[in-house]
């Protein structure tokens, strides 16, 4: 019997040392949020599942201590007896209340029945604290004989001393005080199941965080998660209002406790917008962004909001709404005046000639409705640094099916001109690409499909068929300080009263107005368009490039029916003006117009 104890006593003495040396349990609580910020905790409650007690800490104390004492009671005396550390090594303290003076026993008997040691003396009422010294490894059973009643108790000593004895060290005469904040004497054995739980408050309401349950088997510092929030965003108000183009912004104020992976605004014609609609992404994180909204339409009411996204989802701002400016009579590159070109659309003319350089693939328009290139149209090339404004048909730069697309594509062959690579589509059907217009003009606006070439039948309309008040749609002019000749367009609410001129509406070879460039510049300012005679250039023939000085003509939208080798165009000289065909490989100029806001193309 006493061989089996030892081995027992042995196991315990290798496999508990670690954890059953303490006199206490301490554990340590922090408070920690979303991704990993540190949490202030008002209280923290403990429960002990497996003795069923709970216990409330409260700030600033983040610690705990649990007295791991073996505590027993008597029910009728109402005496408490508690022996810690134990199990011990040698030396352990041996704790009671006496509630009136009594003759006090206490002994310590092996589990033979042998006498180790004993102390024996009248106490008065109070706490007292006895210091209890063991000199063999083994189980004892301790004897707390208070008057007439007996506590007894196992302990357990698992290191060798030379002597026994047990001594007073500790008394008061007062009743026992509470336990102060941190400290708690409730039963507790380790591996007894804890539950454990932090309160505190987050964005002004009360949040408790994760329950932790678990076997407590050593000292620990436990991490009480409380989880994130969705984050906080205002939106910014609209600035910089245009007709499609408007700047706002906003500040992500709190991330939630989780990282701001997104951010920016959002914006539709409906009230209410998300991220199914168009929006921005504008970095990252807390603080203050900028967003710029693009692709609006004039005249038109959004509304924004600023979103911001973290782990927990995503949050809308407050909601502003805004409205885009009028489109203006007179966007950036066009002349203020308005020309019907059917019964219910009206366009403007761009301010001159288109041009194209190739070495920076730009395109623009003359700065005056009299500038035109001539001559050096014959250094056309893709590594021209200069600029041309003469081109083939459908040369806009864009793929779009022909194999001659390039502006600086020149060949003979004009089915190699096609639109679309089919000889029946005009400039303007499928995507629209093969229209010069498709591209963005620097000084036109700088959007794509911003402008237009005029069809054949919006030329027949505008020159033959529309109703002005003046009855005046045209007539022929010559400037001679720049020895320029062509053909003035006057806009459908043009006063005759502005400015006379002979021979309206005829093409009479010798129906000219002579104008000075001062009275071509007054007749600008009014409204009306130059179509200068700009020349022309025969297909690869470079050195064959024809100017004249009683003849242009201007490509339109559309391919001939008649030829498939020709587009149409119009076609101006001293003794004509009529839409007619040309070669599509041959060099022409192109006049682009655009629909104003309140004309929108069908």
């Amino acid at each position: 019997m006493k061989k089996q104890l030892f081995l027992l006593v042995l196991v315990c003495t290798i496999m508990c040392k670690p954890i059953l040396s303490q006199e206490f349990l301490r554990l340590s609580f922090t408070g920690q949020i979303g991704d990993g910020y540190y949490q202030k905790m008002e209280s923290i409650g403990i429960k002990n599942v497996t003795r069923d007690w709970i216990e409330v800490i409260h700030y600033p104390d983040t610690t705990i201590t649990i007295d791991l004492t073996t505590s027993i009671q008597n029910i009728e005396s109402g005496n408490t007896i508690s022996v810690a550390p134990n199990p011990f090594y040698g030396e352990s303290n041996i704790f009671f209340e006496i509630k009136e003076t009594s003759h006090v026993v206490i002994t310590a008997h092996n589990l033979s029945g042998d006498l180790c040691t004993k102390h024996e003396t009248d106490l008065f009422a109070g706490n007292y604290t006895f210091k209890m010294c063991l000199s063999k490894t083994q189980i004892y059973i301790i004897s707390i004989q208070i008057g007439n009643v007996r506590h007894s108790l196992k302990v357990v000593n698992l290191e060798n001393r030379s002597t026994d004895y047990i001594v007073l060290t500790g008394w008061d005469n007062g009743a026992k005080q509470p336990s102060g904040k941190g400290y708690i004497d409730r039963p507790f054995e380790f591996g007894d199941i804890m539950e454990y739980v932090g309160s505190a408050t987050i964005n002004g309401s009360a949040i408790s965080s994760e329950h932790i349950i678990q076997s407590q088997l050593f000292n620990e510092d436990i991490i009480l998660h409380f989880s994130a929030f969705l984050p906080t965003v205002q939106t910014d108000n609209v600035s910089n209002i245009a007709q499609t183009t408007a700047t706002c912004g906003g500040e992500v104020t709190s991330d939630g406790y989780a990282f701001v992976s997104s951010r920016g605004v959002c914006w539709n014609t409906e009230p209410h917008p998300t991220l199914a609609n168009s929006h921005t992404t504008d970095q990252n994180g807390i603080g203050h962004f900028n967003s710029s909204l693009t692709e609006l339409s004039p005249n038109t009411t959004y509304y924004v909001r600023a979103y911001a996204t973290n782990s927990v989802g995503t949050v809308y701002g407050n909601e502003i709404s805004f409205t885009t400016e009028i489109e203006s009579t007179w966007p950036n590159g066009t002349l203020p005046g308005l020309f019907s070109v059917d019964p219910i659309q009206k366009v403007q003319f761009s301010q001159g000639v288109l041009q194209y350089r190739a070495t920076t693939n730009t395109w623009r328009f003359a700065e005056t409705q009299y500038e035109f290139i001539g001559q050096e149209n014959l250094n056309i090339s893709s590594n021209y640094d200069g600029y041309i404004d003469l081109f083939g048909w459908g040369t806009s730069g864009y793929s779009h099916g022909a194999v001659c697309y390039q502006p600086w594509s020149i060949t003979d062959v004009p089915n190699l001109y096609y639109a679309y690579g089919y000889m029946n589509y005009n400039l303007y059907d499928l995507t629209g690409k093969a229209d010069w217009g498709y591209n963005a003009i620097i000084n036109g606006g700088n959007q794509e499909n911003y402008w237009r070439t005029l069809s054949s039948s919006e030329w027949q309309y505008l020159l033959f068929d529309r109703e002005t008040p003046s009855g005046i749609r045209f007539a022929k002019v010559s400037i001679g300080e720049i020895s320029q000749a062509g053909l003035i367009l006057l806009p459908d609410d043009w006063d005759e009263s502005i400015f006379y001129l002979i021979y309206p509406n005829e093409i009479d070879p010798f129906s000219l107005n002579a104008l000075t460039l001062e009275q071509l510049n007054y007749l600008e300012a009014n409204g009306a368009v130059f179509l200068l005679y700009a020349g022309l250039r025969h297909g690869d023939l470079v050195g064959q490039f024809y100017y004249y000085d009683n003849y242009c003509c201007y490509w339109t939208s559309d391919h001939s029916t008649s030829n498939s080798e020709n587009a149409l165009i119009l076609s101006n000289s001293r003794s004509n003006l009529q839409l007619g065909g040309h070669r599509r490989c041959e060099g022409l100029p192109v006049r682009l117009a655009r629909t104003t806001a309140l004309n929108k193309r069908k």
